[in-house]
């Protein structure tokens, strides 16, 4: 199997490993991280064990190249096809003019951004999964982005 087939398990399963929730068959996201889970493969049982790590009320997300198999008492909310982009040497970015790293203490300002902007999931320790930086203006912060190869 190609590891971008399925991107949260690869990512769960290995360099994102402390994040995880779950077990051998089927992983997740701690909630206040990220959306997004997976199964190690579509068998009957993995996506039984996933139904078992989704949290009731909550949206989850599940990204493979193959359509997922809903787990047993999941709605599906929405569908969409995603793009996977993958680079084919190593990016470095220079660090952008007045930008700060951002931190925990800047976790509750990058998730009101990202709900007012809605670049896609954000939670309370998404932060965490990389190096994010912000620039201040007027003592407010403003596009912050995280970039590529930190």
């Amino acid at each position: 199997m190609n590891p971008l087939d399925r991107p949260i398990w690869t990512a769960l399963a290995t360099r994102q490993a402390e994040f995880a929730v779950g077990g051998p068959r089927a992983l997740r996201y701690q909630s206040d991280v990220e959306p997004f889970a997976a199964v190690a493969s579509d068998t009957e049982e993995n996506v039984k064990e996933l139904a078992q790590l989704l949290i009731p009320g909550e949206t989850h997300i599940l990204l493979q190249a193959e359509p997922s198999p809903l787990p047993p008492g999941v709605e599906l909310l929405d569908q969409a096809a995603g793009v996977q982009m993958v680079a084919a040497r190593a990016i470095t970015a220079p660090k952008p003019p007045d930008a700060i790293q951002l931190s925990d203490a800047d976790s509750q300002e990058m998730v009101e951004l990202a709900d007012l902007t809605r670049p896609g999931p954000f939670r309370p320790r998404t932060h965490c999964l990389g190096t994010f930086w912000g620039i201040r203006r007027e003592g407010r912060r403003r596009h912050p982005s995280r970039l590529a190869g930190t």
